[in-house]
């Protein structure tokens, strides 16, 4: 594999001291005082309160045995076996993690357990030589054996004896049924601990334990030094006459890593795999804890075929917490004077967590080394998205800038900012009897704001980000295969994922694998249709309760603008900006609740419902998560953008409930008020987000990879509506340079380090990806042809042949006769609440009194030989209606047939596959049949 891991050392180029490094716990989870980082300062208070995988430098020479008194809830025994994956958790959450998502409030811990850990930290740091001590602390007492894996348990007086006595003999069982799996096992007590509660078990797998590991679980290890050319074109155009990018960190900061072809592991060819001198340093870190939490994934506590694994017996209250360790503290030692970093840690608070370093690229194989593949991806993923939106933020501000420019030249806007016009356009009230009449000059602001997202420019930005998007999955497919490559991630899901040890546990029944000719654990189908079922039944209503609350929105917008429209406001800009910046906050408000409620009633139907392998629970729990969110986060501006185009006409009004007239769009034109919805929404939720996390730090990858929260959701806002707000990719670009580094931080100073778990690739998210790219075409065409005002300019230039946009504004506004409203909407006031002077100097010129609504209907009156009559199809959609509307699906047709037709050929253009990167597999899967080869064959000189 290009890329592979590690030598001796905690990271490339590293230099063993004389002592192995310990990770100090004594340090305290925030940046250095003096800021030098960019991060806040620690306030007084621990806000973290944080609950460290570093635990005490024991100097006790004696040793402890541990007092087995625990909580927990016996009940939880008998709940479904939980998606335990050692994943991170942040330092303030007492409740351990299970597949990366929280236990709820009965399997946390007591929140005076949280702040023990940060008591130790402050008292151990004060005392020199307890801090000298606590060089060993990644490794047993005898200095040699390394710790693989931490287990956390609490001893709670408080709880009944026999509560107790029940969580001793589970754990006590545990751990002698890892003895009997070989595992090497040390007590820490609980002496040194300031709340004088919580204990450790150390574990270490020996090296015919990682061995037996590494070949069941099929992992790949180095063979041979890679010897062909892994050079992209810009190194070899740009290296070779020693032009450096300014986004790549300098060699001397980040060692490079070595490079070698992989194959899978076996114990009986050792001499084939380039094993070091000290045979401990042959797995990495990260490959040692993933063996080690398979096995205790796998190990029984009880009689029970339920009772298996770390995971149940933290949810069960039987462990607090299990976790490997950080290798050291990630702050640097101010005594030395090289300050360079001393392990992988410091490496990566340095030169990934600085904020300095916002624009460099991100180390991705040294975060793959120290966090695993899934988190790995998950960083490139969140970074080539990041690098991606670059040139769409660039279009996007040209866009703009384009329209602030030819905004004072716009003969529209002109028309309805002259004051000397605006009393040739009266308009018709906006709500029932208490409206009174209003310019629309008034809607002069919000129609320069309009033109400055919605013009000429707006289209071909539109179509420029369908390509974008086309182009984005298609690089990143090629990103991915060389990832996989690189990290030897190719068939992982098909040749090394095994089923999940719940999954095993819950089958009654075995079947044999049609490729592996071996029985496996199975669960009938019969028998998961039911879960299936009633999980379905949940979603569902999830989903109608997620279109209740866009109705309560819908009729509350109504409600609220008749209210301010009655108090006489005669600005009636301001009572709809202010209607739908309200209701805008509280759709927003709504959206975070339901989010989170249905996040964790998902996490729950998708164990119940026992996916075989975690692969196929994080797909499934992803599905829903974005089902939900889809219908959550866009529903409104589907509303907004569909639904408010024709709210009827004076006189004959869509009306909800049969009472509230339903609201209709800005006078500038519901472009405008999508515009303000999508910007609050969509930027209201990052600085939420941002700020949460920066105060109460959460896990942003949950049950596998997360992308939802912080870009899945975002990738819709920059592609689905990006028509009505190009600034989209702009405040997506800023956000996620915050992101990466604010991620970064949260892994490698607040949260737990995570078990290194694997993961192939991106999994279901590109599906997703890819359908919500091809639904933006769409949706970004019926948004240009139907909410923008871009056909009807068209049409009235190009369709009736006029030179110029002189008269386009009275083209787009209807009469209505004020004496033939019904008595339910005719305005009720008075004086200047009702009539102005001169009301009759109208545009519609029919001698009586007229107002104007907008919207393309047949004239209330015609003049035949001179002659003032009734217009027989009075308030009918004109001919004008039709043809703009055929122009718009026209429109609709050909924008869909050149983008379809453009991304497919820049899809055919560009492989999926890296022609390099396809060399090197081959060339891999050469040596590995030869080393193997080599392997079975009898030597010619033996006797």
């Amino acid at each position: 594999m290009a890329g592979y891991g590690q030598p001796p050392g905690p990271y490339p180029g590293f230099q063993p001291s004389a002592q192995p490094i310990g990770f100090e716990m004594q340090q305290p989870a925030y940046p250095p005082r003096d800021n030098s980082l960019g991060y806040p300062p620690p306030p007084s208070q621990d806000i973290y309160q944080p609950h460290t995988n570093d635990y005490n430098s024991f100097s006790n020479p004696q040793v402890t045995v541990p007092s087995y008194h625990h909580h927990g809830y016996e009940s939880r025994d008998n709940l479904p076996p939980v998606g335990f994956e050692g994943v991170a958790k942040p330092k303030d959450q007492d409740a351990a993690t299970t597949s990366g998502v929280k236990l709820d409030d009965r399997e946390a811990r007591s929140s005076e357990t949280s702040s023990k850990h940060r008591s130790d930290m402050d008292l151990l740091v004060e005392s020199p030589k307890k801090k000298q001590s606590n060089s060993n602390t990644l490794f047993f007492r005898d200095g040699k054996r390394r710790i693989d894996y931490i287990l956390a348990y609490e001893i709670d007086t408080g709880k009944d004896e026999d509560w107790q006595q029940k969580r001793e003999e589970k754990r006590s069982e545990f751990e002698a049924n890892l003895e009997k799996a070989h595992l090497e096992l040390e007590a820490e007590g609980i002496e040194l601990s300031s709340n004088g509660k919580t204990a450790y078990i150390k574990v270490h797998a020996p090296w015919k334990v990682l061995a037996k590991g590494a070949e069941e679980m099929l992992m790949k290890m180095p063979i041979k030094e890679n010897d062909m050319d892994t050079r992209d074109l810009a190194e070899r155009c740009f290296g070779g006459i020693g032009i450096r990018s300014p986004f790549d960190l300098r060699a001397d900061e980040l060692p490079e890593q070595p490079n070698y072809f992989t194959c899978a592991f076996r114990r009986d060819k050792l001499e084939k795999f380039l094993i070091p001198e000290n045979r401990d340093d042959f797995f990495t870190y990260a490959q040692r804890s993933r063996i080690v939490h398979r096995i205790l994934m796998k190990t029984n506590y009880g009689e029970r075929k339920n009772q298996i694994g770390i995971g149940r017996l933290i949810g069960n209250g039987s462990y607090t917490a299990a976790y490997p360790l950080h290798e050291g503290t990630y702050q640097l030692d101010e005594s030395s004077e090289a300050q360079r970093p001393e392990n992988a840690r410091q490496l990566l608070y340095h030169t990934w967590v600085n904020l300095s370093r916002w624009y460099k690229v991100q180390p991705l194989d040294h975060i793959r080394d120290y966090f695993g593949e899934k988190i790995g991806i998950y960083f490139a993923w969140l970074g080539f998205y990041t690098a991606m939106l670059v040139p769409a933020a660039l279009m996007g501000l040209i866009c703009v800038i384009y329209g602030a420019v030819k905004v004072g030249s716009y003969i529209p806007v002109r028309d309805i900012c002259d004051e000397g016009k605006e009393k040739d356009y009266p308009m018709c009230p906006r709500c029932d009897q208490r409206c009174p009449y209003w310019l629309l000059s008034d809607t002069c602001i919000y129609s320069k704001v309009a033109y400055v997202f919605d013009n000429e420019f707006t289209v071909v930005f539109a179509i420029f980000m369908s390509l974008w998007a086309t182009m984005f999955l298609e690089f990143w497919k090629r990103r991915q295969a060389e990832i996989a490559y690189e990290w030897d991630l190719l068939g992982y899901e098909d040749e090394e994922e095994q089923p999940r040890p719940e999954y095993e546990a819950a089958a009654s029944n075995t079947r044999l694998n049609p490729i592996t000719k071996v029985d496996e654990p199975y669960i009938a189908v019969g028998k998961k249709i039911p879960r299936f079922v009633c999980s379905f039944s949940f979603v569902l209503f999830m989903l109608v309760l997620v279109l209740v609350a866009v109705v309560a929105v819908v009729v509350y917008r109504a409600a609220l603008f008749a209210v301010l429209a009655a108090q006489g406001d005669y600005n009636v800009g301001a009572v709809n900006i202010a209607t739908s910046a309200t209701a805008a906050l509280i759709n927003l408000i709504i959206i975070m609740i339901l989010n989170k409620f249905y996040e964790r009633l998902a996490e729950i139907l998708t164990r119940w419902e026992m996916p075989r392998t975690q692969t196929e629970l994080e797909d499934i729990f992803t599905f829903k998560m974005y089902l939900f969110q889809f219908l959550n986060f866009y529903s409104s501006l589907f509303y907004i953008a569909f639904f408010k185009q024709n709210p009827g006409r004076p006189g004959d009004f869509n009306r909800i409930f049969g009472k509230y007239r339903q609201e209709e769009c800005n006078p500038a034109g519901c472009l405008f008020e999508l515009l303000l919805q999508l910007s609050v929404i969509m930027v209201g939720k990052q600085i939420f987000n941002n700020f949460i996390e920066v105060v109460v730090p959460v896990h942003s990858l949950g049950t596998g990879l997360r992308l939802d929260d912080i870009s899945l959701i975002q990738f819709g806002f920059v592609t689905l509506f990006i028509s009505a707000f190009p600034l989209g990719p702009f405040f997506a670009l800023i956000n996620n340079l915050l992101e990466i580094r604010l991620d970064a931080y949260k892994f490698v100073v607040v949260f737990q380090r995570p078990m290194a778990a694997r993961a192939q690739d991106i999994g279901i998210w590109y599906t997703i990806l890819k359908s919500v790219t091809k639904i933006s075409v769409v949706v970004n065409g019926f948004v240009i042809a139907f909410v923008s005002e871009f056909v009807p300019r068209l049409y009235y230039t190009l369709g009736l042949g006029n030179d110029s946009l002189e008269g386009f504004v009275n083209s787009t506004l209807s009469c209505f006769v004020v004496n033939e409203f019904p008595a339910n909407e005719r305005p009720s006031g008075t004086g200047k609440d009702v009539l102005w002077e001169h009301f009759n100097n109208n545009s519609c010129g029919f001698g009586q009194p007229t107002c104007r609504f907008r919207g393309y209907y047949e004239r209330p009156f015609i003049t035949i030989e001179g002659q003032t009559l009734d217009n027989p199809r009075k308030y009918q959609f004109s001919t004008a209606y039709w043809h703009i509307l055929a122009s718009k699906l026209f429109f609709v047709l050909a924008f869909l047939h050149i983008v379809y037709g453009l991304t497919a050929i820049i899809a055919w253009i560009i492989p999926d596959v890296p022609k390099e990167v396809s060399n090197q597999v081959k060339r891999e899967n050469f040596l590995a049949r030869e080393a193997l080869r080599s392997a079975d064959q009898p030597d010619a000189n033996a006797p």
